[in-house]
Protein backbone atom coordinates (compact mmCIF):
# COMPACT_ATOMS: atom_id res chain seq x y z
CA UNK A 1 0.00 0.00 0.00
CA UNK A 2 3.30 1.78 0.52
CA UNK A 3 2.60 6.21 1.18
CA UNK A 4 -1.15 5.58 1.85
CA UNK A 5 -0.63 3.14 4.56
CA UNK A 6 2.21 5.84 5.92
CA UNK A 7 -0.20 8.44 5.99
CA UNK A 8 -2.75 6.55 7.79
CA UNK A 9 -0.26 5.19 10.22
CA UNK A 10 1.29 8.42 10.64
CA UNK A 11 -1.98 10.04 11.29
CA UNK A 12 -3.07 7.66 13.74
CA UNK A 13 0.05 8.28 15.56
CA UNK A 14 -0.94 11.55 15.84
CA UNK A 15 -4.17 11.73 17.25
CA UNK A 16 -3.18 8.42 19.63
CA UNK A 17 -0.15 10.88 21.25
CA UNK A 18 -2.16 13.85 21.47
CA UNK A 19 -4.71 11.93 23.24
CA UNK A 20 -2.22 10.38 25.70
CA UNK A 21 -1.11 13.45 26.06
CA UNK A 22 -3.91 15.37 27.34
CA UNK A 23 -4.97 12.64 28.95
CA UNK A 24 -2.09 12.86 31.15
CA UNK A 25 -1.73 16.64 31.18
CA UNK A 26 1.69 16.47 29.27
CA UNK A 27 3.56 18.46 26.41
CA UNK A 28 4.16 16.89 23.70
CA UNK A 29 8.21 17.84 24.35
CA UNK A 30 8.14 15.99 27.35
CA UNK A 31 7.04 12.98 26.44
CA UNK A 32 8.12 11.20 23.13
CA UNK A 33 11.07 9.43 22.53
CA UNK A 34 13.22 10.72 19.12
CA UNK A 35 12.47 9.11 16.49
CA UNK A 36 8.76 8.74 17.89
CA UNK A 37 8.55 12.87 17.74
CA UNK A 38 10.03 12.57 14.38
CA UNK A 39 7.02 10.93 12.89
CA UNK A 40 4.93 12.64 14.94
CA UNK A 41 5.95 16.05 13.33
CA UNK A 42 6.31 14.68 10.05
CA UNK A 43 2.86 13.45 9.71
CA UNK A 44 1.20 16.67 11.71
CA UNK A 45 1.50 18.45 8.67
CA UNK A 46 -0.63 16.47 6.97
CA UNK A 47 -4.11 17.78 6.16
CA UNK A 48 -7.42 16.11 5.93
CA UNK A 49 -7.39 15.81 1.80
CA UNK A 50 -4.18 14.07 2.20
CA UNK A 51 -6.06 10.96 4.72
CA UNK A 52 -8.26 11.06 2.35
CA UNK A 53 -6.63 10.27 -0.50
CA UNK A 54 -4.93 7.74 1.43
CA UNK A 55 -7.98 6.27 2.98
CA UNK A 56 -9.57 5.90 -0.78
CA UNK A 57 -6.05 4.29 -1.94
CA UNK A 58 -6.26 1.89 0.44
CA UNK A 59 -10.14 1.29 -0.47
CA UNK A 60 -9.26 0.68 -4.17
CA UNK A 61 -6.37 -1.88 -3.26
CA UNK A 62 -8.98 -3.58 -1.30
CA UNK A 63 -11.53 -3.71 -4.45
CA UNK A 64 -8.83 -5.09 -6.32
CA UNK A 65 -7.49 -7.47 -4.10
CA UNK A 66 -11.10 -8.86 -3.59
CA UNK A 67 -11.43 -9.39 -7.12
CA UNK A 68 -8.70 -11.61 -7.70
CA UNK A 69 -10.40 -13.58 -5.34
CA UNK A 70 -13.05 -14.42 -7.69
CA UNK A 71 -10.80 -16.43 -9.28
CA UNK A 72 -8.91 -17.74 -6.64
CA UNK A 73 -9.74 -19.57 -3.61
CA UNK A 74 -6.00 -19.79 -1.45
CA UNK A 75 -3.41 -17.62 -1.43
CA UNK A 76 -0.15 -18.75 -0.34
CA UNK A 77 2.33 -17.25 1.05
CA UNK A 78 6.04 -18.20 1.03
CA UNK A 79 6.78 -16.45 3.90
CA UNK A 80 6.68 -18.47 7.32
CA UNK A 81 8.28 -18.03 11.11
CA UNK A 82 10.39 -20.39 10.97
CA UNK A 83 11.78 -23.20 8.43
CA UNK A 84 9.04 -25.57 7.01
CA UNK A 85 9.13 -29.41 8.26
CA UNK A 86 10.72 -31.90 5.91
CA UNK A 87 9.41 -33.99 4.18
CA UNK A 88 10.33 -37.21 3.39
Amino acid sequence: MGPASAVVMGSDLVARADARLDQLGRRLADDLELFTRLLYDTYHRLGAADVSRALRRIQEIGWEVGAAFRTVDVLLSPTLAQPGAVVR
